[in-house]
C-alpha cells in the first residue's frame, strides 16, 4: 500500500464533507443553525454533514457543490463553496476534504430529499441550541463532530 502523500493532491483519491452554515435573512452576520444529514438506511442512525466521494473529472469544489445538491436539494456553485484545509484529513484510502457554504435561512426552504442520486439522505435545518442538544447526547457521527470543531474555529476566526 503506498503511503499518503503529505499534502493533498489531485490525483489522489477524496471525499468532501460540507458545513452548510445558516444566518439570518434579517441580519447576514447572525449564525442561526447548520444543515445536517441522516442516513435513514443505516443503523443506529446519526445526524452528520452532507458530503462524498468524487466523480470522474471533478474537482473537490464539484464534488462538494454535485454532493450538496444531491443529498439535500440546495445547489450552491463550485466557486462559492470555501475550503478548509485544516479540515482535511488522510483517511486510509483517500483525503477527507472539509469545505464550508453560507447561506440564508430563507434559502434552505427549497432543502428536500427527491434528488434522483439521494440514497436515503435525509436533510434538516438545526438551530443553534439544537445542534448543542445532539452534539451532547452522541447522535452526532464522531468524525463530523470533530470536523464542526474545526469550522467553529474558523467562524471564529472571522475566516467564513
Amino acid at each position: 500500500m503506498n503511503k499518503p502523500s503529505p499534502k493533498f493532491s489531485m490525483s489522489d483519491d477524496w471525499a468532501t464533507l460540507i458545513a452548510v452554515l445558516v444566518f439570518s435573512d434579517s441580519d447576514p452576520d447572525k449564525l442561526v443553525g447548520y444543515v445536517f444529514i441522516k442516513d435513514k438506511n443505516k443503523k443506529p442512525v446519526r445526524w452528520k454533514l452532507p458530503g462524498g466521494k468524487k466523480e470522474k473529472g471533478e474537482t473537490p469544489a464539484m464534488t462538494a457543490s454535485r454532493e450538496l445538491f444531491e443529498e439535500t436539494g440546495l445547489y450552491v456553485p463550485p466557486d462559492k463553496i470555501k475550503q478548509l484545509p485544516q479540515g482535511h484529513q488522510w483517511r486510509a484510502t483517500h483525503w477527507s476534504l472539509l469545505y464550508s457554504v453560507r447561506m440564508l435561512e430563507s434559502q434552505t426552504k427549497t432543502m428536500h430529499s427527491n434528488h434522483p442520486e439521494n440514497e436515503g439522505e435525509i436533510p434538516k435545518l438545526f438551530r443553534l441550541n439544537h445542534f448543542e442538544e445532539i452534539r451532547n447526547e452522541y447522535d452526532f457521527l464522531e468524525p463530523h463532530l470533530e470536523k464542526m470543531n474545526i469550522v467553529e474555529s474558523y467562524l471564529e476566526a472571522g475566516l467564513i
